[in-house]
């Protein structure tokens, strides 16, 4: 009797079974293409350090996930998070960039502030600027929570000091943004707006107690500054050195050349 298609041994069995088994890898080949896809774009600790607060004692991590929002948590005990915060106006929602949207931070303890302060600058790297957002982080009333009403919004030629001004001030905050537009490129001489804050101990807050147009430009923001006889020390950039350092997360495989993700070998 002639065998069926499906009889053992027959050849059309045979080679349905190949087809079968070849789809099989083919589908297995496409998971672990994405596995991989997506072990890349899992979220990343790209900093980390201990933090003791009054009341709080946490582990304070920087985490980055491409094209989503850049997050600094705090970690409390069982690693439960006690507070976080994300920073959202810097992501970069183009497909594709040479470099990615990235946040750092440093811990201060600084004389008539609250000790410690943890500052977070998040920047999107760009052609002829950068864009940072800043946070100040404390502890308020037993609790971590960011001490400045809104986000602290830069461009790589403003700045922002915190400390000790003056005896006219005391302690507490400035800020300070070019104003582009008057007639000049972008770095020639610019006046700058100068806001002033004075930290107050009992609100556990920054107050906004003057804030002024210079009348005359400068060509760097701390010209500006000493010229009204305020002290000048950029903290943005002891977080974040200018242009020295970038985020490639999740574009890895658009900028190494093939065959140079592994060592090679004589």
């Amino acid at each position: 009797m002639e065998p069926t298609p499906y009889s053992r041994g027959s050849s059309p069995c045979y080679g349905y079974s190949m087809k079968r088994i070849l789809m099989a890898l083919f589908y297995l080949l496409l998971l672990t293409i994405s596995l991989v896809q997506v072990s890349e774009a899992l979220p990343k600790v790209t900093q980390a350090a201990f933090c003791s607060f009054k009341t709080n004692q946490v582990t304070v991590l920087s985490v980055e996930e491409f094209q989503k929002p850049l997050k600094l948590l705090f970690l409390g005990p069982k690693n439960k998070v006690v507070y976080s915060t994300t920073f959202s106006e810097v992501l970069n929602n183009d497909k594709f960039a040479y470099t990615n949207p990235f946040l750092r931070f440093r811990i201060y303890k600084l004389k008539g502030l609250p000790s410690p302060v943890i500052v977070a600058v998040a920047v999107s790297p760009g052609g002829t600027d950068f864009g940072y957002q800043i946070k100040i982080i404390g502890e308020k009333n037993g609790a971590i929570t960011t001490l400045t009403h809104d986000s602290i919004d830069l461009t790589i030629q403003d700045g922002f000091y915190l400390g000790h001004i003056n005896t006219k001030y005391g302690n507490g905050m400035i800020i300070w943004k070019n104003i582009w537009g008057e007639n000049e490129s972008h770095y020639e001489p610019h006046r700058y707006q100068l806001q002033i804050y004075k930290w107050d101990s009992r609100g556990t807050s920054f107050q906004l107690i003057e804030s002024f147009d210079t009348k005359n430009k400068f060509k760097h923001g701390c010209s500006a500054l000493r010229a009204y006889q305020l002290p000048c020390k950029n903290f943005r950039d002891e977080i974040v050195p200018v242009e020295q350092d970038v985020s490639t997360l999740g574009i890895e495989d658009e900028l190494i050349p093939r065959g140079e993700k592994n060592e090679k070998h004589p």
